[in-house]
């Protein structure tokens, strides 16, 4: 399974000197550069924005965080950017990122850490064995796990050819895993991979549910516990998730891919 570790992006400097640069809270910054005119950021979703205002001129608009990741000290967006303060590059020191990082999921962006927070939908057992590996693993590495909500979630679903829409059955639970590693930890990463893979998957077939064709293969953007593999494999008619898409609309189904499957019955 592919892992996409998140650490210091390269971007190129925007070289602006600011006159004030803060918080707006809710994700946003301001202030002005030392010319006088306005400039707004947004760290949201995993993603960076500046914009210098009136009138309105995109400097930068990339993706470097993980999805649904928002908070973001203001001196760090300066760092990222390449800003200055009056003159001067915004320091992020290690004991204003531990204080920062008690009150809000702050990443250190300095280059020194790696990080993979994947949001998962996984089964109550596969929740249980991964909570038990976590807490073995944390003894050599930095690595723990916070799930969102340990209540059902009714995701995983089966869909009898009778029924015009899917029975949801509450088997499963949503969470996001919280992976972080030194950056030169070249074994710890490895040992990460691995653990991820033996526990996780996240590649799947998309399925067109009338006609039971396959009309895509690829990653999914939430990871799933490897028993749901079995899980599936069990019925014809087991998807992951379901949905209606197109117009007219189509009902859509998401099983594992199937060389998982069979990589699954092998090991079996």
């Amino acid at each position: 399974m592919h892992i996409n570790w998140i650490s210091r992006p390269n971007l190129p400097p925007l070289g602006l000197d600011l006159a004030d640069f803060g918080s707006r809270g809710a994700f946003q910054f301001g202030g002005h550069t030392s010319e006088g005119r306005p400039i707004y950021a947004r760290y949201r979703m995993g993603w960076l924005t500046l914009m210098l205002e009136d009138p309105k001129v995109v400097l930068l608009e990339t993706n470097i965080g993980p999805a649904y990741h928002g908070s973001m000290l203001p001196e760090q967006v300066c760092d990222l950017a390449g800003m200055t303060l009056n003159g001067v590059a915004p320091a992020v020191s290690a004991k204003m990122l531990k204080e920062a990082q008690q009150q809000e999921d702050i990443l250190d962006w300095s280059g020194a850490t790696m990080y993979w927070k994947p949001q998962l939908q996984i089964s109550k057992s596969g929740a249980d064995a991964l909570t038990l590996a976590v807490n073995e693993a944390a003894r050599d590495h930095n690595i723990h796990i916070s799930m969102r909500s340990r209540s059902p979630n009714a995701r995983i679903i089966e869909h009898p050819k009778h029924f015009d829409r899917p029975t949801l059955l509450a088997e499963t639970i949503s969470g996001t895993l919280h992976i972080n590693v030194a950056t030169t930890d070249t074994d710890g990463r490895r040992f990460l991979e691995r653990f991820a893979s033996e526990f996780l998957f996240n590649r799947i077939d998309v399925i067109e549910l009338a006609t039971e064709i396959v009309t895509d293969t690829r990653e999914a953007g939430v990871c799933f516990s490897r028993d749901l593999i079995n899980w599936c494999a069990a019925g014809p008619d087991r998807y992951l998730m379901a949905h209606q898409s197109g117009d007219p609309p189509r009902m859509i189904g998401v099983r594992p891919a199937h060389d998982l499957e069979r990589l699954s019955a092998s090991r079996a």
